[in-house]
């Protein structure tokens, strides 16, 4: 059996699809954690992406815009996660992010990319890019 180095992982992509509930999320921000570990990312990169990827969805719960299961596409490539959550009910950003600590804008600094992107229908799904 050949082990692969930590330079020659290619390209991994991860797709769940799990219950809505909070315990599922802490194995998913375990997993994500994991491959870039794998990766040498940096521990304070991997403190932010789980910060940002905690905050919104503990948002999304306390708004009830989280549906019976959480799709989460992750794509990871050389030094660059991107991640994927949806589908939830259509919100507004400004209402969800409305916060004197972790607004929108605070949170997007924790990651190089966050974004909300509407699908079909009333649904949106929330897009993660961080570099590592």
């Amino acid at each position: 059996m050949q082990t692969l180095k930590k330079s020659q992982i290619e390209k991994q992509i991860i797709s769940l699809k799990i219950p809505a509930e909070v315990s599922f999320l802490r194995a998913v921000r375990l997993l994500i954690t994991a491959q870039l570990r794998l990766r040498s990312a940096d521990e304070v990169d991997l403190d932010d992406l789980k910060l940002a990827i905690s905050e919104f969805l503990a948002r999304a719960f306390e708004a009830e815009i989280v549906g019976e299961y959480i799709k989460i596409d992750i794509s990871i490539e050389k030094n660059l996660v991107d991640i994927e959550i949806g589908d939830f009910e259509e919100f507004d950003p400004k209402k969800l992010f409305a916060s004197p600590y972790l607004n929108f804008e605070a949170i997007d600094t924790l990651v190089n990319n966050f974004e909300i992107e509407a699908l079909e229908g009333s649904l949106v799904k929330v897009k993660i890019k961080k570099s590592f």
